[in-house]
C-alpha cells in the first residue's frame, strides 16, 4: 500500500504545490521565502543551522499548543526548528518566536521531498502536535532511526476510522513513533487500539491549557458594566445565527455588546456585509483598556491574534466551528481568560476539554441560534451564574495546565538519549 501511496503523492504533488502557492500569496515575506522547503529544500542564501529538536505544528492552533513546550526547550538550551503546513501557522510562529528558532514549511509527503529534507536538516528527533500521521515522513524517519514523539496526542473518531481503514499504509508510520504523550486516558486507549503499546503511550494532559493559563482578570461587577460576549472562530454558516442571537439579546439588554471573530479572515467581506444588512451598529475591534467602546453593538475582529485579547474583555464566549461539522475549536482559551463558555454539538475535536468543562459547570451546550439566545439572555440577567461558570472554567484550566511539566517529563529522557546518540554519530563522521 505504501507503493500506491507514493504513486498518488507523486501525481498530485504539482497540484498541491500550485494550491499552496496560491494560499501563500498573502503570507509574510519570510513565509514566501521559505516556500521552497515544501520541496525538501532550503534557501541557498540562508543555510540551515544545526538542530536539536524539530517540532511540527500544522497550523495556528497547533503552534499555540506547542508554544509552551518549545519555550521550555529553548530555556533548556536546545536549538529548535519549527515547521508548519499553513502560511498562517508560519506567521504565528514567526510572531511568537522571531529569530529564536528556525522556521520552515514541512515538506510534501513524497519520497523525494522527504528524503531531501532529512538530508538537509538531519534532525535528531521529531515532535509532532496532536494527530498527524504522515506515512512517508514517518517511514523515512524510522529508516534513519529518528524517533517521532506525538505531543498532546489525540485521535478524533474520523482520524481513528481512517487510520484503521488504511492500516496497511499507516502501520509504517506507527513504527516510527517512540512515544505518544496523550491528552487523556481515553486518547491513550485510542492509540493503543491503533497499535501502540503500553510502553509507548502516556497520559500527560492537554497542552492547550498550559498555553492559556492566567489569573482571572479583575473587573467591576458584571452588573456595573455592559454585558459583553465573544463569538470566536466563527465559520460562514454560523454568521447568521450569531448575528440573530445578538439582535434578540439587545431587545432585553440594550447595552449588550458582541465581539465577533471569524475563523478565517478571508470571510471578512461576507461578514461585514452581513452586519451592515442586519442593521446593527458595528466597527472594527480596537484593543485597549476601555475596549469595547460603548454605543457600538458589534466589534468585528479584522486582524489575526486579537481573539485572546477579546476574550479578556468578555463575560461569555461562544466558540464556533461547533454548529457545523468542523469539530470545534479551542475551549480552554476562553475559559482561561475568565469567560463562561458556550459551544455547539459538533465538538469531536474538543471532546476532552468539553467534557471537563461541562462536568464542572463551566460550559453550556447550545444547539442553534435560539439556544444561544436563551443562554445569553440567562447569563446576562444572572451575573452570579456567569461568575460561577467563569471561576469553574479557570479551575479546570489550572488543573490541566500541569500538562506542560508532565509532557516534558515524558519526552525529556527520549530527547536526552537521542541527542547523545546523534552527537556521537556526527562526531564519528567528522
Amino acid at each position: 500500500m505504501l507503493a500506491l501511496y507514493r504513486l498518488l503523492t507523486f501525481l498530485v504533488a504539482p497540484l498541491a504545490m500550485w494550491r499552496l502557492k496560491r494560499l501563500g500569496q498573502t503570507a509574510s515575506p519570510e513565509a514566501r521565502a521559505m516556500a521552497i522547503s515544501r520541496q525538501g529544500q532550503w534557501p541557498r542564501s540562508t543555510p540551515p543551522r544545526e538542530v536539536d529538536v524539530w517540532c511540527h505544528a500544522a497550523s495556528v492552533g497547533e503552534v499555540n499548543t506547542l508554544a509552551p513546550l518549545i519555550e521550555k526547550a529553548l530555556k533548556e538550551g536546545h536549538r529548535v526548528l519549527i515547521t508548519t503546513f499553513t502560511p498562517s501557522g508560519f506567521d504565528q510562529a514567526l510572531t511568537h518566536f522571531g529569530d529564536r528558532v528556525q522556521l520552515a514549511f514541512a515538506p510534501l509527503d513524497t519520497v523525494s521531498a522527504v528524503r531531501r529534507w532529512l538530508d538537509v536538516v538531519n534532525p535528531p528527533i521529531l515532535l509532532v502536535a496532536e494527530t498527524e500521521l504522515w506515512p512517508e515522513l514517518f517511514h523515512q524517519c524510522h529508516r534513519r532511526n529518528i524517533p517521532v514523539v506525538l505531543v498532546n496526542a489525540r485521535l478524533s473518531t474520523r482520524h481513528f476510522r481512517r487510520y484503521r481503514r488504511f492500516f496497511g499504509l499507516y502501520q509504517h508510520a506507527l513504527k516510527a513513533i517512540n512515544t505518544a504523550a496523550c491528552q487523556s486516558p481515553a486518547q491513550k486507549i485510542n492509540w493503543q487500539q491503533l497499535g501502540l503499546s503500553e510502553a509507548q503511550t502516556v497520559v500527560t494532559g492537554n497542552l492547550k491549557a498550559a498555553g492559556h493559563l492566567r489569573a482571572i482578570r479583575t473587573q467591576p461587577a458584571l452588573h456595573q458594566t455592559p454585558f459583553c460576549w465573544v463569538a470566536g472562530s466563527v465559520h460562514p454558516p454560523e454568521f447568521a445565527g450569531v448575528i440573530e442571537a445578538h439582535q434578540t439579546l439587545i431587545q432585553s439588554h440594550p447595552s449588550a455588546q458582541l465581539i465577533l471573530a471569524p475563523r478565517h479572515l478571508i470571510h471578512l467581506d461576507t461578514l461585514r456585509q452581513a452586519l451592515t444588512d442586519s442593521g446593527l451598529t458595528w466597527r472594527p475591534f480596537s484593543p485597549g483598556p476601555d475596549a469595547p467602546a460603548a454605543q457600538t453593538q458589534v466589534h468585528l475582529i479584522e486582524t489575526m491574534g486579537l481573539l485572546p485579547t477579546a476574550y479578556q474583555h468578555a463575560d461569555v464566549a461562544f466558540v464556533g466551528g461547533s454548529w457545523v461539522p468542523v469539530g470545534g475549536h479551542n475551549l480552554y482559551e476562553p475559559a482561561a481568560a475568565g469567560c463562561a463558555v458556550l459551544t455547539g454539538t459538533h465538538t469531536n475535536q474538543q471532546a476532552d476539554a468539553k467534557r471537563q468543562l461541562q462536568a464542572q459547570g463551566a460550559l453550556m451546550e447550545v444547539t442553534d441560534p435560539a439556544d444561544l439566545t436563551e443562554a445569553l439572555t440567562t447569563l446576562a440577567g444572572q451575573p452570579s451564574l456567569t461568575e460561577q461558570m467563569r471561576n469553574a472554567g479557570h479551575a479546570v484550566v489550572e488543573q490541566q495546565a500541569k500538562s506542560l511539566d508532565e509532557t516534558w517529563t515524558a519526552i525529556e529522557p527520549v530527547l536526552r538519549q537521542t541527542l547523545a546518540q546523534h552527537r556521537r554519530s556526527v562526531h564519528s563522521i567528522q
